[in-house]
């Protein structure tokens, strides 16, 4: 078990919540309002990447001009439809209770929008167990870049070895790796089992509370 763990980083989509369906219809919904046929699934395959570089790889030459518009609309359906459509992760609340209640800071490393994201969370009650989200729009460089890491804990004064960093994406665990942090794969989003191994984390779970087994708590 880990020993001396003081800081829990989480990464979002995938881990804490499941919000692919309610993603899935915000694209769709931005590509129609503006009138654009684009593949769907290619643009899925690309979760984990912020929105604007999203729209930036798969947009041809010609729509390139629309990618605010576009991020624009994903937004606000997404505002609107996000807290009825997402879902909650199995043992989250369960899990984020008992680091708390045993005095572990817990944050959010993602690559999406904290503007976005935390009047949501708010509603749904993660953010109760929250110290801090550290989105997209907080820092210069999104995941892979380990800059979200370790703003998170200068933010928190906690260094790098009393810190572990949740993630289901080969991406996230990538900027774990290079900020110098454990890292912990976990299977529940949408990413493989061989994508995650491919950067060889430290440990994988099935679920969320299976860090009860692997951080040792005072």
């Amino acid at each position: 078990m880990l020993q001396g763990i003081k800081l829990i980083i989480y990464d979002l989509d995938g881990v804490l919540i499941d919000s692919n369906p309610v993603i899935k219809t915000s694209i769709e919904n931005s590509l129609q309002e503006l009138d654009l046929d684009y593949e769907i699934n290619k643009i899925m395959e690309l979760m984990g990447t912020p929105l604007d570089k999203i729209y930036e790889k798969i947009f041809n030459e010609e729509d390139q001009e629309k990618i605010p518009e576009a991020v624009e609309k994903y937004r606000a359906y997404y505002r609107e439809k996000g807290k009825i459509e997402i879902e909650i992760q199995e043992n989250v609340f369960e899990t984020l209770k008992y680091f708390k209640e045993n005095s572990l800071k817990q944050s959010i490393a993602s690559n999406s929008s904290r503007a976005l994201m935390s009047p949501i969370l708010s509603e749904l009650g993660i953010m109760e167990c929250i110290d801090l989200f550290v989105g997209v729009d907080d820092v210069e460089k999104p995941k892979p870049n380990p800059c979200i890491l370790r703003v998170t804990m200068e933010q928190l004064g906690i260094s790098e070895n009393a810190t572990i960093f949740i993630d289901d994406s080969a991406t996230g665990l990538g900027a774990g790796k290079k900020a110098g942090v454990h890292t912990a794969g976990i299977t529940t989003g949408v990413h493989t089992v061989k994508q995650i191994i491919s950067v060889n984390p430290d440990f994988i779970l099935t679920r969320l509370d299976d860090l009860k087994q692997i951080i040792q708590v005072n």
